[in-house]
């Protein structure tokens, strides 16, 4: 096991190009001198409050609320309240850490046009307080069981719905089971003792160790997404798997012993995941963020595979989640399209609160798929973007946690679902430890700019760098819908430039601006059956370099050069090595009086499961290196002629319950 597992890593390590190689062929640009970044004290943990007609964003940091101009990127005011003494006291006699004890503002909502409500964490005790604008200080406390998590570092979302909050929080510092809560603001502000917190049962587990992303109004309904630790059916070796969530907005509560709890939640499952006939499903199940658009939700995945970071995107149509949903009542509403479905029997809310979760689940297939040091994070979606030739694109701001944000284009023009993005340009931002927290699209004087909130700071920068191509390859090699090239002699944003000398054909580029390079057509959008060719826009004489490449399920991409030797030195260092190791480990086997381990393998199949000593299979498939170190010297070999040396190996989990 342990020579497998050594000659494996060798082989990878010594290589010249690696099994999995990133998009190398996409232009990386440095915008921190066009960025205009405004920073918070270390700490600070920002959350995103309320946006203020588009011009205003209200963040919520340690006992501060910060009112930011997205147009001069200044701070406006800021409103200040921190926990009580009483509150600090009972802190830390709880918890050894003083940050815990801190103020940190995580919910807002508008009584007025002159009065607000801000709640905070307030030293583990979680309280809401009154505000006057125009007072930096809070006009009284309020008490509010569930308006604010308890810790800082949980996600809390909320949304406003009439005169009510709906959030979900861990209610009480002694559990951790969270709560999807609906509380009417008015009369907690009034102090009225007959309110009806509309909740999830309690002690039944609505969900399993669940973290939450974001919750989103959509007609009647209120949808979060989450995702949390599996049911025992649905299947061994997933860690985590992703959530939609479902309530009605104006659901009344069930009846009798049901009157406080909602007659209309339900979750299902999420997928985004690859399939193909005869093989293993590869999931994409570690939840990052979720982006709305009019018609749709686009979801950032990663794999939990350990070394293959891999992250994906997956389309989601509103119409079927709320489809998905409305079939599980009796009182079945869905060709009716301002509805929303709930219980009303004893029978049907019995059985939504011993299991909420449905049947049906929600897939997708990628429309992207990356793979690289970045992880996706966050994610931001723009619809239906045209270019010079009137053809529809979805752009998609995704950011990582090395602090870039990938600008993907999707085209929606085919009438095929089997489309996947083309990575256009990665936009360098942030340092690589920053944490983003929100994206949100700013537009002043037909100017767009990308505003990008982290956990200390909040930062506007372009949506393209069309400006900055110094020749028509440069411009147009990527294909961004934004840039095209005008008259010869510059790249322009078709957003603020109407000339009508642009285009968006690279064909047209001259040789000179290639410099040795051989100018071709831009490349196409690719469909799901040809994404497995790599593209290049230019091919080089001298040497033939490698082109981007893409994980795309059980096929990896092995680019490299056309020298041979190179892989055959691996090869032989790889053997040697290997084989030395294996005639220590037995003559130590033999001389402390242990078994010898024998092994089989078969050379027609690149893995197989291995077997303990227990005749149990682990819940994942080996790789024989010696096959991967042969099919990788006669790919080598054989294809001279060819500057894509392709080797394909199973690469999804196979688990066995």
């Amino acid at each position: 096991m342990l020579f497998l597992i050594f000659h494996l890593l060798l082989v990878s390590s010594l290589g010249s190009a690696s099994f999995f190689s990133p998009d190398t062929n996409v232009s990386r640009v440095d915008v921190s001198h066009l960025t205009r970044t405004l920073s918070f004290p270390p700490n600070e943990k920002l959350v995103v409050l309320h946006k203020l007609a588009d011009e205003f964003v209200l963040l919520g940091g340690r006992n501060r609320v910060y009112n930011v101009s997205i147009s001069s990127m200044n701070e406006m005011n800021r409103y200040e309240w921190s926990s009580s003494e009483e509150a600090r006291n009972n802190c830390a006699s709880i918890s050894q850490n003083p940050a815990m004890c801190e103020n940190y503002i995580r919910t807002y909502f508008e009584l007025t046009n002159d009065t607000f409500i801000l709640c905070g964490t307030h030293g583990l005790q979680p309280t809401c307080a009154e505000f006057k604008k125009g007072n930096t200080k809070p006009a009284r406390l309020i008490s509010a069981v569930g308006m604010s998590p308890i810790d800082a570092d949980s996600t809390s979302p909320f949304i406003r719905s009439n005169d009510n909050i709906i959030t979900v929080n861990v209610a009480e510092l002694s559990s951790s089971e969270p709560l999807l809560i609906r509380r009417n603001v008015i009369k907690m502000w009034k102090g009225i003792e007959n309110d009806v917190i509309l909740r999830t049962p309690r002690g039944l587990s609505s969900f399993e160790q669940a973290n939450f992303l974001s919750m989103h109004k959509v007609k009647k309904e209120v949808l979060f997404f989450f995702s949390e630790s599996p049911m025992e059916t649905e299947g061994c070796g997933l860690h985590k798997v992703a959530r939609v969530g479902r309530v009605c907005e104006d659901d009344p509560g069930g009846r009798l012993s049901y009157s406080k709890e909602w007659s209309s939640y339900e979750k299902a499952r999420i997928e985004c995941s690859i399939e193909e006939n005869d093989t293993d499903t590869f999931y994409f199940n570690q939840f990052a963020g979720v982006a709305e658009s009019p018609s749709s939700f686009y979801g950032a995945f990663r794999s939990q595979l350990a070394g293959i970071g891999a992250s994906a995107i997956c389309k989601y149509s509103k119409k079927q989640i709320s489809k998905s949903f409305s079939g599980g009542f009796k009182e079945n509403l869905s060709d009716s399209p301002d509805s929303c479905a709930r219980a009303n029997d004893l029978e049907e809310l019995s059985k939504l609160r011993l299991r909420p979760l449905i049947k049906q689940k929600i897939s997708s297939n990628p429309i992207y798929i990356f793979h690289g040091k970045d992880r996706f994070v966050h994610v931001l979606a723009q619809e239906d973007t045209r270019d010079l030739n009137n053809r529809a694109f979805d752009i998609l701001y995704v950011g990582t946690n090395l602090g870039n944000v990938l600008k993907i284009v999707v085209s929606n023009s085919d009438s095929t679902s089997n489309v996947t993005g083309r990575h256009a340009v990665t936009l360098k931002v942030l340092p690589s430890n920053s944490k983003i927290v929100d994206m949100s699209f700013y537009s002043k004087n037909g100017l767009e700019e990308l505003v990008v909130v982290t956990e200390q700071s909040i930062l506007k920068m372009p949506t393209a760098t069309c400006h900055l191509a110094t020749n028509c390859a440069e411009c147009l090699a990527h294909g961004d819908p934004h840039c095209a090239w005008a008259d010869g002699i510059e790249c322009i944003d078709i957003r603020t430039d109407q000339r009508k000398t642009a285009s968006h054909d690279s064909g047209t580029c001259d040789v000179v601006s290639f410099e040795n390079h051989k100018p071709v057509v831009l490349a196409p959008l690719k469909n799901k059956e040809s994404s497995k060719v790599p593209v290049c826009l230019c091919e080089t004489d001298k040497l033939r370099k490698p082109c981007a490449t893409e994980v795309i399920q059980k096929e990896i991409v092995l680019s490299g050069s056309s020298e041979p030797w190179k892989y055959i030195t691996v090869f032989a260092v790889g053997v040697l090595t290997g084989s030395i190791f294996n005639y220590c480990y037995f003559y130590f086997s033999r001389s402390l009086g242990g078994k010898t381990v024998s092994s089989s393998r078969s050379s027609s199949s690149m893995t197989r499961p291995i077997t303990t000593s227990s005749s149990t299979r682990l819940p994942i498939d080996a790789f024989t290196t010696s096959s991967i170190a042969d099919e990788m010297f006669s790919s080598t070999l054989s294809s001279n002629a060819n500057r894509f040396n392709t080797v394909s190996m199973h690469s999804s989990i196979r688990t066995y319950c």
